[in-house]
């Protein structure tokens, strides 16, 4: 099982990629997540292991994220 230094959270890497959306900071990563993982329990907590952080694409880095709001 993860321990908490193995995991990141949405917010936690939106930060870390240079979003500011202002009181969210992650939903940007969320948003993709949400697309890429149609699975995961709504409403649960996403954290994310080192390979999940990884595979958060350029285009959800920040200043690129017109097309995962379009293709939200």
């Amino acid at each position: 099982m993860s321990t908490s230094h193995d995991v990141i959270t949405p917010a936690e890497l939106g930060r870390e990629l240079g979003h500011n959306d202002g009181d969210r900071p992650g939903i940007t990563v969320r948003r993709y997540l949400r697309q890429r993982y149609p699975d995961h329990p709504k409403n649960q907590r996403w954290e994310l292991t080192p390979e999940e952080a990884d595979d958060v694409p350029e285009s959800v880095k920040a200043g690129e994220t017109d097309s995962v709001r379009r293709s939200v």
